[in-house]
């Protein structure tokens, strides 16, 4: 017998999903409204929202009906996936969307993209208190570091499917070889998902962590194992005959060789460096003090630039970029926010430092976990804030190329960029870290004098 249960829609998530459920249909509505375009981001920010609405509703019906507790799988931790994987959805299409589709007298337009942050804040606030849950209750699979990383690399390679471009992809044998590593690499990622969410790892003779391990080891093998060299060569052969692109003469063979491995080496210690400290930090509870919890972020950050090192490389070596649009935008906003947010952790850590030796106690109640949280949240909001005009700005140039174009006057934009980033990327947080060492230093002095005359 099927019963109803009013608290699925009147506590605060399940107030938050009516929301959700609204506004992505106003967002698909409005896009609709307007004359459809055939370019590929058109048809992902309609299947993001159509999605989102569509599952959202689902899940609303069946905690409403309380069929969810018949499901045989863990409700709470696919619930918990969805709100990531939507919010993840919602922030991409908000910032495709206005890129390539709106314009100052396109009000439908903007009304979608408005609305689609909005979007984006709800299926957030999911998240937010969904990780809020009583310990015990995030026990599943895709509530864990490991399960959120599993999504996120099904999520980036749609992204990568989604920005080839298909005279690139036709006649180059490299690139379909990378573009088949995508593919096999995101069937096993959505393989690993259902079998674990579905709980099918009991019907395994041997232990499915082994399975997952291994299939990690050998993706990331396979996909450092591209020849950037032969994919350089398929690459300007086809510039010379049919004349697609601006670059005309081929890089040399060592420069590519050397790049290719310098690239590869500092991405592979790079990303598996970072990723151990966030999930050591992540995953003990002892480890989460307030200097590992900027540390954590500085980690974060690190690893943020580490994931946009293919695309950089691969722009180096073949001296064009071949991602298209969108993921240019992306790369130069992520490369962007980790340089800030970087900046931002290690004034945040010497803060932290200078309070904790100048004032021990009365720093005492305000250097707690949760406060560094939210300043470390404060950091990543405000170095997204300073890379805006990047990611306005950024563009695919006439040559190719990823990188920014500033309206006119050019000159006056790119020096007001230069001034302020140097003020509030380096010299403004150089001057608080070297004041705050310092008085941490006239500090100690004073108390190693004081020492000295007391025991003389």
């Amino acid at each position: 017998m099927v019963y109803v249960n009013l608290k699925s829609i009147t506590q605060p998530v399940g107030i938050i999903r009516i929301m959700a459920v609204i506004i992505t249909c106003m967002c698909f509505s409005l896009m609709a409204s307007v004359k459809p375009d055939s370019s590929p981001y058109w048809g992902w920010c309609m299947f993001t929202w159509i999605f989102c609405c569509f599952f959202t509703l689902l899940i609303l019906i069946l905690e409403f009906t309380t069929v969810s507790t018949k499901v045989p799988f863990a409700w709470e931790d696919f619930t918990a996936a969805f709100a990531i994987l939507s919010s993840v959805l919602c922030l991409c299409a908000s910032i495709m969307y206005p890129t390539f589709f709106s314009c100052s007298t396109c009000y439908r337009q903007i009304g979608a993209s408005v609305v689609s942050w909005i979007c984006f804040a709800l299926y957030f606030a999911e998240v937010v208190l969904t990780r809020l849950r009583p310990s015990g209750q995030n026990s599943g699979f895709l509530s864990t570091l490991p399960g959120i990383m599993k999504m996120l690399e099904s999520f980036f390679a749609c992204l990568i499917f989604l920005s080839l471009e298909s005279g690139q992809y036709s006649g180059s044998p490299a690139l379909n070889w990378c573009v088949a590593v995508y593919s096999l690499c995101f069937i096993f990622t959505i393989a690993i998902i259902l079998v674990t969410v579905g709980n099918l790892t009991i019907y395994f003779p041997f232990s499915f962590d082994i399975v997952v391990i291994v299939y990690n080891v050998l993706a990331a093998v396979i996909s450092s194992s591209f020849n950037m060299n032969d994919y350089n060569g398929t690459i300007m052969s086809e510039n010379t005959t049919n004349g697609n692109y601006s670059v005309k003469t081929p890089p040399p063979v060592f420069y590519s060789e050397v790049t290719t491995v310098i690239y590869t080496t500092v991405f592979i210690v790079g990303f598996f460096g970072n990723a151990l400290v966030i999930y050591i930090v992540a995953r003990y509870t002892k480890m989460k003090t307030v200097t590992n919890m900027y540390i954590l972020n500085l980690a974060m950050a690190d690893e943020l630039y580490i994931m946009g090192i293919p695309f950089i490389g691969t722009q180096s070596v073949l001296f064009y970029w071949p991602f298209g649009e969108f993921l240019c935008k992306v790369c130069m906003t992520a490369d962007g926010m980790s340089q800030f947010a970087s900046t931002f952790c290690l004034t945040l850590m010497s803060i932290d430092r200078f309070l904790a030796v100048v004032y021990p106690i009365r720093s005492a109640k305000w250097r707690k976990p949760w406060v560094a949280k939210i300043f470390s949240a404060l950091a990543w909001i405000i170095s997204f804030l300073m890379v805006l005009p990047v990611t306005v700005f950024s563009h695919v140039q006439e040559y190719d190329t990823c990188n920014i174009s500033w309206p006119d006057p050019s000159g006056v934009w790119s020096a007001v960029f230069i001034l302020y980033t140097s003020i509030m990327g380096f010299f403004g947080p150089l001057v608080v870290i070297s004041l705050c060492y310092l008085l941490i230093i006239i500090k100690v002095i004073k108390y190693l004098n004081l020492f000295i005359v007391l025991n003389w």
